[in-house]
């Protein structure tokens, strides 16, 4: 088409004006498609054949357009102006907003403690992410807790059943112990998991299998780490739960009077500690038990009134060999924590 020519002349622009009843959006698709058709005829300007193939195609057959009242040809010239320039402005607006979907956001620069921002034209600005924590050295699930511990005591144990469920068909027992200080934790010297209060505020459970200098020995599924006691003693509750073999007639602290199955128990074990060939008594608890009793006691730094306790079943347990306390772990530890 040579340049400066005008493809729609006055007459085809008062006959858009009057089909398209001066739509912008009609008015565009009506233009476009008679350009086809002027292209595709090899024609110079839009004509009356043109213009009403472009409007059977745009608006359908049989359409006819509304009379539209007679105005002056300067008023029509300026209302079609209008409508071509509201239909370039909604073009302009749409590749601006087509343009800012599509450009590339500037490269991110991240370091340490950095702000990143994503592009110059949104300015926008969020912290660097927090470093991942360290992994946590207790369980949510006491359960979970509770097998590690019998992992640590060579207890057999599959998973399928609750563990302390486990332990009583070996002939030992789950105990629930409430303490105050490591110093009664250690006179115990079993490994046991104890209940935390974790920072968060959750409940939780740690495997504790040995101590070594200020350090916790906490044994986990994939192995062993140390934690300060000072840390550890912050989150305590005091609680703490361990396995021992605890005889079945056991039932109280009992002394010098007593007598039953759980007399005759005592008098043997000590009778195998002391590699003798028959027990101090059959069935009382007598004097001389009594006075053996004593000097266990005394020997293994606990209360020496005489009577069998816990405490005083616990220790024999450990001088007979029968248990594995904590400092029998903590060869295997140290190996284990490298």
């Amino acid at each position: 088409m040579p340049a400066g020519r005008q493809p729609f002349p006055p007459k085809i622009v008062r006959r858009v004006h009057q089909i398209s009843r001066g739509i912008p959006r009609i008015i565009n698709v009506l233009c476009d498609r008679m350009l086809l058709g002027a292209y595709s005829r090899e024609a110079n300007q839009i004509d009356a054949d043109i213009c009403r193939q472009a409007t059977v195609e745009v608006l359908g057959e049989g359409v006819a357009p509304r009379p539209a009242r007679r105005m002056p040809l300067r008023a029509e010239w300026i209302y079609a102006a209008t409508g071509a320039l509201a239909a370039l402005l909604v073009g302009a607006i749409f590749w601006l907003v087509l343009g800012a979907r599509q450009e590339p956001a500037a490269p991110a620069v991240v370091g340490a403690g950095s702000i990143v921002r994503e592009s110059p034209r949104t300015a926008v600005e969020t912290a660097a992410p927090p470093a991942p924590a360290a992994p946590a050295w207790w369980q949510l699930n006491q359960d979970h807790a509770l097998a590690e511990l019998l992992g640590a005591l060579n207890i057999s144990y599959d998973g399928a059943m609750y563990p302390c469920w486990v332990v009583s068909q070996q002939g030992l027992k789950c105990e629930t112990q409430k303490l105050g200080t490591w110093e009664e934790f250690i006179g115990f010297n079993r490994p046991a998991v104890l209940t935390i209060t974790t920072p968060g505020r959750h409940t939780a459970y740690v495997t504790l299998v040995g101590i070594k200098g200020s350090d916790a020995w906490v044994r986990l599924k994939d192995g062993m780490t140390q934690v300060p006691l000072a840390e550890l003693g912050r989150l305590w509750t005091g609680e703490m739960v361990f396995v021992w073999r605890r005889p079945d007639a056991f039932k109280e602290a009992i002394g010098i009077g007593a007598k039953g199955p759980m007399v005759a128990w005592i008098a043997e074990q000590f009778a195998t500690l002391d590699q003798q060939s028959a027990p101090l008594t059959r069935e009382h608890f007598n004097a001389q038990l009594q006075q053996r009793v004593k000097l266990f006691q005394r020997a293994h730094n606990l209360n020496d009134d005489g009577y069998v306790g816990m405490q005083t079943l616990l220790k024999l347990n450990e001088a007979l060999g029968v248990e594995k306390s904590l400092r029998d772990l903590e060869p295997s530890l140290v190996t284990a924590g490298g």
